[in-house]
């Protein structure tokens, strides 16, 4: 879990690359974690971090890593467009959500909530193809 580690700061690297505009702190971590715990649940690649699957099926040489540094810039451009959903949530550009007349009552919607418990085609948008490439079969038991 340490080379993911690593990997979540470079993603921070290429995100400030992409946008300056984005400030370092506990929004943009949330925002990295969220997008990489959920590309890795999407790739079906988290069991490669238990070590009872990684040293039966592979050698220290062959074992893939949990997250091909491959995707890290294109889960940082995903970073950069949750962050600037959840910058809109932040605002009072909210999207109306109901309206009661004679109550004068008016609910917003939380955008950030909303984006990253959509479905994966609208959290990943255009990286979808690419993260389909990196999926990995669930390893049951061993068959032999």
């Amino acid at each position: 879990m340490e080379e993911l580690a690593t990997q979540k700061t470079t993603i921070k690297s290429y995100v400030a690359i992409l946008d300056s505009t984005i400030e370092t702190g506990d929004l943009l971590d949330f925002v990295v974690d969220s997008v990489v715990e959920r590309a890795l649940i999407f790739m079906n690649r988290l069991q490669l971090d238990d070590e009872d699957v990684t040293d039966f099926y592979y050698t220290e040489a062959d074992a893939p890593a949990i997250l091909p540094a491959e995707l890290e810039r294109v889960l940082a451009q995903t970073v950069v467009s949750v962050y600037r959903n959840s910058e809109l949530a932040g605002t009072n550009t909210k999207e109306v959500t109901s309206i009661t007349d004679n109550g004068q009552s008016v609910h917003y919607s939380d955008k950030m909530a909303d984006f990253l418990n959509g479905s994966d085609s609208e959290v990943f948008s255009n990286s979808l193809k690419m993260l389909e490439r990196y999926r990995l079969p669930t390893i049951v038991a061993d068959t032999r």
